[in-house]
C-alpha cells in the first residue's frame, strides 16, 4: 500500500511539472512582409492596408459590402509557434477598438496538420481604446487527481506544437453599405500544459542522428513558402492593374 501511494505522489510531481506554461506574442514585432490580409469573399477589395507599428498590427479592408464580406482574416506567412504544448488553459487577446462589433477568432494548426480554434466569446467593445479578450477552456481539467496519468515517448514529437497561422474577425453588425473593417492587433497570451518533459541530452543525441523533428518542421516550411508565393502573385496583379501615367 505504501509503494503504491509513493508511486501515485511520483506521478503527481512529475506531472505537476508538465503543467501550466504560457507564450506571450507581441504582433508589433511582426514585419509587414510577414502578414497578409484575407476576406470571405469572391468580390475585390477596393482598397486595403496593413502596418506593423512596432507595438502592434494594423489592418483596414474597403469592399463591396454584403451578408457574405463580413469577416476579415489576418495571416501570418511565417505562423506563431507554441512549442511543446499538450492542452490549452486560457488564452487573452489585446487589441485596440476602433467601434466595430466583431467576434474575433484565433486559428491554429499542430505539427500533424489537425487544426484547432478559440473563439472569444464576448464580442470587442464599439467604444473606442484599448479592450482585453478572455478565453478559458471549459474542458481543462484543474485537478490532477482528476485527470488519467500516461507515459508519452519524449521524441520525436508529433504533435505537441502550435501554430498561429490566422486571426479572424467577423463583423457582427454593420450598417447598411458600410464597407470598411479596421482592427488593431497588440499582444496574445496562452496558458497551456506542456506535452512532454525535456529529453535533455538523450533526445538530443536522437535527433542529431536521425533529424526526425527537423524533417517535420521542413514539411510545415512548404506552407510558409506557399503563402509568399501567393502573396507575392496577389502583389505582382495590384500592380499591373494600377493607373499608369504616360
Amino acid at each position: 500500500m505504501k509503494k503504491r501511494i509513493f508511486l501515485f505522489a511520483i506521478i503527481l510531481a512529475v506531472m505537476g511539472s508538465v503543467f501550466a506554461e504560457s507564450k506571450s506574442f507581441s504582433f508589433g514585432e511582426l514585419t509587414d512582409d510577414n502578414i497578409m490580409v484575407t476576406l470571405n469573399t469572391s468580390q475585390s477589395t477596393l482598397d486595403k492596408g496593413i502596418k506593423s507599428t512596432g507595438s502592434s498590427i494594423q489592418v483596414f479592408t474597403k469592399v463591396p459590402f454584403d451578408s457574405h464580406a463580413n469577416t476579415m482574416s489576418i495571416t501570418f506567412i511565417e505562423p506563431l509557434v507554441i512549442e511543446n504544448i499538450s492542452n490549452f488553459k486560457s488564452a487573452k487577446l489585446t487589441g485596440k477598438s476602433l467601434g466595430y462589433d466583431a467576434t474575433v477568432i484565433l486559428h491554429f494548426m499542430n505539427s500533424k496538420g489537425i487544426l484547432y480554434k478559440i473563439t472569444f466569446k464576448d464580442a470587442i467593445t464599439k467604444i473606442p481604446g484599448e479592450y482585453i479578450l478572455e478565453w478559458d477552456n471549459s474542458a481543462y481539467i484543474e485537478d490532477v487527481r482528476d485527470r488519467k496519468p500516461t507515459l508519452e515517448p519524449i521524441w520525436p514529437f508529433n504533435d505537441s506544437d502550435m501554430y498561429l497561422y490566422e486571426v479572424e474577425y467577423h463583423m457582427n453588425k454593420c450598417p447598411d453599405g458600410y464597407p470598411y473593417n479596421a482592427q488593431e492587433l497588440v499582444s496574445l497570451e496562452c496558458v497551456y500544459d506542456k506535452d512532454t518533459l525535456d529529453g535533455g541530452e538523450l533526445k538530443q543525441s536522437f535527433e542529431d542522428d536521425f533529424k526526425v523533428e527537423e524533417k517535420i518542421k521542413s514539411a510545415n516550411n512548404k506552407r510558409t513558402e506557399k503563402l509568399k508565393a501567393e502573396k507575392k502573385a496577389a502583389e505582382d496583379r495590384e500592380k499591373a492593374l494600377m493607373a499608369t501615367e504616360e
